[in-house]
């Protein structure tokens, strides 16, 4: 008897057969012709037998599962199955068998749920695709005993010491407070802003015009990024768990790359979400030359927000590590007594995030020299919204590479960066280092 894994690839396999014969007529501009139709028909015949099998194979396999250890039930038993689906998941074996187009086993299964998250979202899957759903493209925290394991308790596992790892790995933007929602589905999701309401002052039985708050905000939209890496047929062979957890590692650190970057300085023209940095509407400091920072100037930013009625859940500092270490030997007044511009890794008690991915406009030389100069970042990063929307596919080509003994792996997901509020954030982007 076939496992369920199998019999849902099986329904792939007929599922695309039957988008090849749609789009072959569509192509024609045509409906489907005798032929086409009644390979269509047959196809249809030979899917609902599937989902009947399929059906009554999940069904045994619960009932095996709940002989074996126990019976689980309702979303916790479903939890429980798909980290013991990742625990055994290989990204390496996965990777090799999307080469030939042919899945099995637990690799099987995490696949399948990708691909059936994809065609909900009417979204093309490649025969010689891997699909990683949504649950594994991160936890939403990396903790490990909070929330009753819900978050990162399913990185723990309870005898065999192996590492489940999200793809995407937790965002240093968030260690600054911004949200970051994953598994997203559909189109555009709103980011609503209340506009305030004004209290007026009345006799006690005066009559109080009504007021209506404008509700408006910007929208995350999903914007694809991807990216194109080889990866040693070598290096994919190994079955060791610490290699397993550096190929995945890497591609995830990649995708965390992408999205961090791309909230602090990302342009529309180059097909990115806009980042803080380019954003209309951000506020900026008065000072539009270079100049070394000093105390006025670094609280400046904080005097923006504040005289803007900024929101003040998650303020902090942004800067690059050149920046913030020339601010540790900046002294706050003329004598270094008073204490130095950043200490103990923060401005002003702060949380700061040094990080290369702020850029610094590069210096320029000759006659009218000018030096390199650095963007200083405040804000509340809790107005700071990342989406990304369902799972991560990789597609892979076995052939191209194969003279380098190699696979090409084309990675896609789609994501967006959006600022709720722009008041909420400040900016001087003329401080020298």
């Amino acid at each position: 008897m076939k496992k369920s894994a199998e019999l849902k690839q099986e329904r792939a396999l007929k599922i695309q057969a039957q988008t090849e014969l749609r789009n072959a007529a569509q192509a024609r501009n045509e409906s489907l012709n005798e032929t086409e139709a009644t390979a269509f028909r047959a196809l249809q015949v030979e899917i609902d037998g599937l989902n009947l099998q399929i059906t009554d194979e999940e069904n045994f396999e619960a009932n095996q599962r709940s002989i074996a250890g126990g019976a689980p039930s309702g979303l916790d038993g479903e939890v429980n199955e798909k980290r013991k689906m990742q625990e055994r998941f290989n990204i390496g074996a996965a990777l090799r068998m999307a080469g030939t187009g042919k899945f099995s086993g637990v690799e099987a299964e995490i696949n399948e749920m990708g691909a059936e998250e994809l065609r909900a979202a009417n979204k093309d899957v490649s025969e010689y695709s891997l699909n990683i759903p949504a649950s594994m493209v991160r936890a939403s925290a990396q903790t490990a005993g909070q929330d009753s394991g819900a978050y990162g308790g399913a990185l723990i596992v309870d005898q065999t010491p192996r590492l489940v790892e999200s793809f995407i790995p937790k965002l240093f933007l968030e260690e600054l407070g911004a949200t970051m929602f994953t598994g997203l589905t559909g189109g555009a999701v709103p980011l609503p802003v209340m506009e305030n309401f004004n209290f007026t002052w009345a006799d006690e039985t005066e009559e109080i015009s009504s007021q209506k708050s404008g509700v408006a905000g910007p929208k995350l939209s999903p914007k694809r990024a991807g990216a194109v890496v080889l990866i040693s047929n070598r290096l994919l062979n190994q079955s060791s768990i610490d290699v397993q957890s550096k190929i995945m590692s890497m591609l995830g650190q990649g995708a965390a790359r992408a999205l961090n970057s791309a909230a602090i300085s990302g342009l529309s023209a180059n097909k990115q979400p806009v980042g803080i940095i380019n954003m209309s509407g951000i506020l900026a400091a008065a000072q539009t030359s270079s100049s070394a920072a000093t105390w006025a100037k670094i609280v400046e930013l904080q005097g923006l927000l504040d005289s803007n009625d900024a929101s003040d859940v998650n303020r902090g500092y942004l800067c690059s590590p050149k920046l913030l270490a020339a601010l540790k030997t900046i002294p706050k007044q003329s004598s270094a007594a008073a204490g130095f511009l950043a200490e103990n890794g923060l401005i002003d008690g702060y949380k700061t995030v040094a990080t290369s991915l702020v850029p610094s406009t590069p210096a320029v030389t000759g006659s009218s020299p000018v030096p390199e100069l650095h963007n200083l970042i405040f804000g509340d990063f809790s107005q700071l919204f990342i989406g990304q929307w369902g799972g991560i596919q990789f597609v892979v080509d076995p052939l191209t590479a194969a003279s380098s003994a190699s696979l090409k792996v084309v990675v896609n997901m789609e994501a967006d960066i959006q600022v709720a509020n722009k008041k909420a954030f400040a900016i001087n982007s003329f401080l020298t280092a």
